[in-house]
């Protein structure tokens, strides 16, 4: 877990870095985004977040209801391209964005993303539209005979300058907060 969390920590410190040291504006100049709206999409079991007036959402939270949930694709702050994979080659459990625990009760929920230890309880939106959008999904972690053994509730916002925030909560046998912050504004 420690070394998940370094990194993300390292991820979050290379990507603003970036943004830190270049000296050339003009090589980097994220869309302006006036208006956001979110979409839930009940048959695909995903939200997603558009432009306003876009076709194509900037990022989709991929909530199944066996399956834990995971941000994928997230587009790049310029537009350009995807900045998360899903289940590559080299470590099939990763998918996207995701939070998974490698030892809970002696469950290793990091490397099993499926049915047997995750259950979807819910997914709202929050906020559907404006400046800044927001929605929330709510998740038991099952013990081996299906029984929960912890809640997870992630409360996402995104604004319309391209910065994305996560709170998350942990409930029944633990109780912590974690947050996360990823911005493309240098």
């Amino acid at each position: 877990m420690k070394n998940f969390l370094l990194a993300i920590h390292l991820a979050i410190f290379s990507f603003l870095l970036f943004f830190i040291l270049n000296d050339k504006p003009e090589a980097f100049s994220p869309p302006k985004i006036s208006q956001l709206k979110v979409v839930q999409d009940d048959k695909a079991q995903t939200i997603s977040v558009f432009r306003f007036s876009g076709t194509t959402p900037i990022l989709t939270q991929v909530a199944k209801k066996d399956f834990r949930p995971y941000l994928h694709p997230i587009m790049a702050p310029d537009g350009k391209g995807i900045i998360t994979e899903y289940s590559p080659g080299h470590h099939k459990h990763q998918t996207g964005i995701y939070w998974g625990y490698t030892r809970v009760n002696g469950r290793d929920y990091f490397h099993h993303p499926e049915g047997d230890y995750w259950r979807k309880v819910s997914t709202k939106i929050i906020k559907a539209k404006g400046a800044e959008v927001k929605w929330q999904t709510v998740y038991d972690l099952l013990d081996e005979k299906g029984n929960a053994v912890l809640r997870e509730t992630q409360t996402w916002t995104v604004n319309n300058q391209g910065i994305f925030v996560l709170a998350r909560r942990n409930e029944q046998d633990f109780n912590s907060h974690h947050g996360l912050l990823l911005t493309s504004d240098g």
